[in-house]
């Protein structure tokens, strides 16, 4: 890491000859920085593993990529500009000729490689944008309330974490609202920050460090995460609080399936992080386990749902009727995904439903 790599001469009359003469050049120093993700997470980690050299690289340096989809993600080149490299940014779609390529080493290799070197970056990035950091103890949530059920990963139990921490006046914020140097800024000037361990907190990684930290998650928290926590010297605690359950719930065959986090767990930590006098009692009764099993049905189908749309399933109609003879969906949960989620809105209005919530 951080030494100049190899530079690999090739024969240019061969590669003309073999494209046949279709193809695009680039000329000058070229950088290649592996796949652009889409993925928040991913490219925060993932893509810009190799930026670390960006303050190594001349001012007319282009900085080549792949792609896994259609397009710049938009976060990703509010980053690039940001960073002050936008216009340098380039995607290669068909066969180019590049004079000169440096291909730098992976600083990250998810899920369990952390180099150092990645700071740079995050260093260079603070020299151009100097955030105020670690000014206030008020905690911050990292909610993920407005995800949309059935496309992203659900987590049962957030709702009541997310209504918690409002009510005792910890600063709250929705990423996916949110643009990246927003982001960027709030993790910078809290202190103390707690977050389901998933691709928001990443932007850890653009902060100067010496933070407290109470991850918590119904899986394993990967090692990169304590890896990162290490080099920025964040004080973090890694809370499991996976459920298990014997209770009677939806069994289908998804991606994702949602989480159900151990309430009472999970509250004993966050009471431990913020000393806030709870008693889990309050929360932790039937009518709560109740609702949880109602809310992890309705993600669950939600997510089926989509993905048996995506397939093209003619049978998805019917088996939703089915189910929900036998359990109990939120009603008003599916009504307040629709207006976010076409193909879901779509599906129920072909069953018959009122968006506004009246079925016909």
């Amino acid at each position: 890491m951080g030494k100049k790599p190899s530079v690999v001469p090739y024969d240019p009359p061969t590669l003309v000859s073999f494209f046949n003469g279709d193809f695009e050049r680039i000329h000058g120093e070229t950088i290649f920085l592996g796949i652009l993700h889409n993925h928040f997470g991913h490219f925060l980690c993932d893509t810009l593993s190799r930026l670390w050299i960006v303050s190594q690289a001349g001012g007319s340096d282009t900085f080549v990529f792949l792609m896994t989809d259609a397009g710049i993600p938009k976060f990703a080149q509010d980053f690039f500009d940001l960073l002050g490299i936008g216009d340098r940014v380039r995607i290669i779609e068909r066969p180019t000729i590049i004079n000169s390529l440096t291909i730098p080493d992976r600083a990250v290799i998810y899920p369990d490689f952390f180099h150092s070197d990645y700071l740079k970056l995050s260093r260079y990035f603070s020299e151009i944008h100097s955030f105020p950091t670690n000014d206030t103890d008020e905690p911050l949530f990292v909610s993920r309330h407005e995800l949309i059920p059935g496309y992203s990963r659900y987590v049962v139990g957030e709702r009541l974490v997310h209504q918690l921490l409002k009510g005792v006046g910890a600063s709250i914020i929705c990423p996916e609202s949110l643009s990246i140097e927003q982001q960027f800024r709030a993790f910078n000037r809290h202190k103390n920050i707690i977050g389901y361990a998933g691709s928001a907190m990443h932007s850890l990684l653009f902060t100067s460090g010496e933070k407290n930290i109470l991850y918590y998650s119904g899986r394993t928290v990967p090692v990169i995460y304590r890896k990162i926590d290490d080099c920025l010297k964040n004080k973090a605690t890694y809370l499991p609080v996976q459920q298990r359950s014997d209770r009677r719930l939806l069994d289908l065959k998804v991606g994702f399936k949602p989480e159900i986090l151990d309430l009472p767990r999970l509250l004993s930590g966050l009471d431990a992080f913020l000393s806030l006098g709870l008693n889990p009692d309050e929360y932790c009764n039937k009518n709560a386990l109740d609702s949880f099993d109602v809310e992890y049905n309705t993600a669950l189908i939600l997510r089926y749902v989509v993905e048996q749309k995506a397939k093209g399933s003619t049978k998805i109609e019917s088996e939703f009727m089915t189910y929900s003879k036998d359990y109990h969906f939120d009603r008003e949960m599916i009504l307040a995904t629709l207006p976010k989620a076409p193909v879901l809105k779509q599906f129920f209005l072909e069953l018959g439903w009122d968006v506004s919530g009246v079925m016909r």
